[in-house]
């Protein structure tokens, strides 16, 4: 398999990761504009795939309606439903699902405005991607991991740079389980409380927040709570084993 075809594959994977979700910018140069015609472009448009983590506030919500509207290539629904809002996961949604018009135009425009967002570097390296601009492609992605490491973008962006490799990051699994009372509590009080809890001297505190940071794509925060629990704990071996995970970042 060639490694175009694997980036390929990658991408359709993040694409297929939008759908499930409940999930210096690279000049574009003025001899290479934007495509306007479908001539060139690769089938279908480039995926979405939005980091809102643990909220459900009721934009996040609508915003997982529009992301589940775009994936099943409903474009114009989900635009509309994007256009509700001026945040920027809005307006990345709604430069998406304008695809092909004006889409790398509103992209490059949002990097410029959000240097630091690996979110938007990753998707101005789909979209570059669709448009067969390949070598951008990749520039966007590196660009993606530089800017904001301890992201679920950059984790995404390190994938597609690294096709050969598996993709994502291994996740350490304890053997203990969270509080009791833990499952009943909404996804923002389950972080926060684990947050709060990690804040003691207590090593599988420290692991358990540890997991959850992972798990949402902050590999570097997760690295850091493992390290702790392995300082508070040396002779426990299920801390020095998170220790050790967290490093493959």
């Amino acid at each position: 398999m060639s490694p175009e075809r694997r980036v390929y594959l990658l991408v359709g994977a993040a694409a297929l990761a939008a759908a499930a979700v409940t999930v210096g910018a690279t000049a574009l140069t003025a001899d290479r504009p934007e495509p306007t015609r479908s001539r060139g472009l690769r089938a279908g448009a480039p995926p979405l795939v939005l980091d809102l983590g643990v909220r459900v506030d009721t934009e996040a919500r609508a915003l997982r309606d529009a992301q589940r509207l775009y994936a099943r290539g409903l474009r114009k629904q989900a635009g509309g439903a994007f256009a509700r809002y001026s945040s920027p996961e809005a307006r990345l949604g709604l430069a998406l699902a304008r695809w092909p018009e004006g889409t790398l135009t509103g992209l490059e425009a949002l990097a410029r405005e959000l240097p630091g967002s690996a979110l938007v570097r990753l998707h101005e390296g789909f979209a570059l991607f669709w448009a067969r601009r390949d070598a951008q492609a990749q520039a966007a992605w590196r660009a993606a991991v530089r800017v904001q490491p301890d992201s679920a973008s950059a984790v995404r962006a390190g994938d597609l740079l690294h096709p050969k490799l598996a993709p994502g990051l291994p996740t350490f699994v304890p053997t203990f389980r969270p509080p009791p009372g833990f499952a009943r509590l909404s996804p923002p009080r389950q972080l926060a409380l684990l947050a709060a809890r990690a804040g003691r001297p207590d090593a599988r505190a420290k692991i358990l927040y540890g997991v959850a940071l992972q798990r949402l794509g902050r590999p570097l925060s997760a690295r850091r709570q493992y390290q702790a629990a392995a300082e508070l704990a040396p002779a426990d071996a299920e801390a020095q084993a998170a220790a050790a995970v967290g490093l493959f970042t």
